[in-house]
């Protein structure tokens, strides 16, 4: 019998293999419900004494035991509990915490997108609340804020503060000719039929992988353990749309809505509802600069 604590900061006991959530408590005792009275409609529930230390009383349950669950719940407990310590990226917590897992369990743990915002909603508990004004920015900053930081001239209401996301701490840029001639890569048919404009797929796993590897001159070895970590995250992700449960990252509201935007002005451009000067001054009007 163990206790691991629910997203939503609940106490859970773990109980041969079965997982249980508090129903009522009395002086004496406890009685604990099974977590799975609703998906399906089970009964089985455990009585323990108060404080929990032992089983008093149980009653069968209406489904089989599910180890991988339990195991599931218990790694998203360390990934969570280890999100204090390691300021790393989500990813790079997760594949470290997943690789020793069998492929069952880190199903049972949750997509990698789940997994991710509640990493991101811990960070953003246990944070200093944002300040209201510049003098509220406290000095010196927490040290856990710090490891990006290039300079602080830490004088009051005239502060400035410089962070890099690089090592170099710059960018560089250079001028070549394309490669290959706009027709080659006009988008204009993939955004009328709905299709991919972009090599995103790709490139989400490259900065998936980049965060993994986490620094940018790695050894054979650590490339080696990385490549073994992903793959394994890979292994759970086949299962689970082979159990046609395929993980699906929600897509932004603005970003769905650009998206109708393009194909509009693609359509009336197609229609001849717009002259390429007008739609080139419509496009430039939806330019997003970050």
């Amino acid at each position: 019998m163990e206790f691991i604590t629910s997203s939503r900061g609940a106490p859970k006991l773990c109980f041969d293999s079965f997982t249980y959530t508090k129903k009522k408590s009395s002086k004496t005792t406890i009685t604990w419900e099974c977590s799975q009275r609703r998906t399906l409609e089970c009964k089985g529930a455990v009585i323990t004494d108060s404080p929990a230390t032992e089983i008093r009383s149980s009653r069968e349950h209406n489904h089989e035991k599910d180890d991988s669950h339990v195991g599931g719940l218990k790694v998203r407990k360390e990934i969570q509990l280890s999100v204090q310590a390691n300021r790393g990226w989500p990813g790079q917590i997760i594949a470290d915490k997943m690789f020793s897992q069998p492929v069952e369990v880190r199903v049972a743990a949750g997509t990698t997108e789940t997994i991710k915002r509640g990493i991101r909603r811990k960070r953003a508990g246990d944070a200093p609340n944002n300040p209201e004004k510049l003098d509220a920015i406290p000095s010196p900053l927490p040290e856990s804020y710090t490891h990006q930081l290039v300079y602080d001239n830490d004088s009051g209401s005239d502060r400035v503060l410089v962070s890099v996301r690089s090592q170099t701490g710059g960018l560089i840029f250079r001028r070549t000719q394309p490669r290959f001639e706009p027709a080659t890569w006009n988008v204009n048919t993939a955004t009328l039929n709905d299709e991919a404009r972009t090599n995103n797929v790709c490139e989400a796993w490259n900065n998936g992988f980049r965060c993994l590897v986490g620094h940018v001159n790695p050894s054979l070895w650590t490339v080696i353990s990385c490549f073994e970590k992903d793959a394994a995250m890979v292994e759970a992700e086949i299962l689970r749309v082979q159990r046609g449960q395929p993980s699906k990252k929600p897509a932004r509201k603005g970003t769905v809505r650009y998206q109708k935007t393009l194909k509009t002005l693609c359509q009336q451009l197609s229609n001849g509802q717009k002259t390429v000067e007008e739609f080139l001054q419509a496009i430039g009007g939806h330019i997003r600069l970050r």
